[in-house]
């Protein structure tokens, strides 16, 4: 970002925290990182409310590239700041975050410690039918999918299953009439787990859905759908062999051979 184009942006936090946002999506790292810690500095100042939510995006931000250390320690910030104010919904959402952290660096005790705590806070119907939390149902969706993803990571993959089932019900429930990204990902999440569970027989139809949902809302080199698609070549091959037709019928996936 040149200093031109600094010098065009509003001297406030909150545009600082939509401008890091925006280079977070657009995988501009460095410049989101610099943006960040502007945003931060500015709302802090100000006093601002948004202080914590800005160091959970810089936190994520941090896990997608990597920097685990850095990702706990704002996360641990944003976690303090919530409790503080008793924002029990913030509070989840950090756990959740944490999970993130710490499954990125193979502390799947912690990971699952972490995914579970926020599942109960922000998914309490769960485990208790009469109470309900004011989490968004994506906010919901995703605790859920962490957990699973944290659980698929340990091999417990019959525990995943349940909260994957859960968090297809919620992203059906929020988008009815399509098949966007958290549906189909679920799907081949869902597809993977039972798979691994000793079921190939039933994994095949979600693992082709959520494929060809994948396919259909992501670019076919974001690493969601790359990894997603050699995971289901592993289950095309152990099903009917490498060289079935099977294997070989989804043209899309020819464009991973030799990777």
């Amino acid at each position: 970002m040149t200093s031109q184009e600094r010098a065009k942006i509003p001297n406030d936090g909150a545009s600082w925290f939509k401008l890091a946002v925006a280079f977070q999506i657009s995988a501009r790292y460095k410049d989101s990182e610099r943006a960040y810690k502007k945003a931060v500095r500015l709302l802090k100042t100000e006093g601002s409310e948004s202080m914590s939510d800005a160091l959970d995006g810089m936190g994520t931000m941090y896990v997608q590239i990597r920097k685990y250390e850095k990702a706990r320690t704002v996360e641990t910030e944003a976690l303090l700041i919530r409790e503080a104010k008793h924002d029990a919904v913030g509070v989840g959402l950090s756990w959740m975050h944490l999970a993130l952290v710490s499954l990125g660096q193979h502390r799947l005790p912690d990971a699952e410690m972490f995914a579970e705590m926020a599942v109960h806070r922000l998914v309490p119907e769960r485990t208790n039918p009469t109470m309900h939390s004011t989490a968004t149902a994506d906010e919901k969706m995703t605790a859920l999918v962490y957990l699973a993803e944290i659980r698929c990571a340990q091999v417990h993959y019959d525990d995943a299953i349940p909260e994957l089932v859960a968090a297809l019900g919620i992203a059906k429930s929020v988008h009815p009439a399509g098949s966007p990204l958290a549906i189909s990902y679920i799907k081949f999440l869902l597809g993977y787990a039972i798979w691994k569970n000793g079921e190939p027989g039933r994994a095949a139809e979600l693992f082709e859905s959520g494929i060809r949902g994948l396919q259909a809302t992501v670019s076919p080199t974001h690493p969601t759908f790359t990894a997603a698609v050699r995971q289901y070549k592993a289950f095309l091959n152990e099903i009917h062999g490498p060289h079935s037709v099977e294997a070989r019928r989804l043209g899309f996936l020819n464009e991973l051979d030799g990777h």
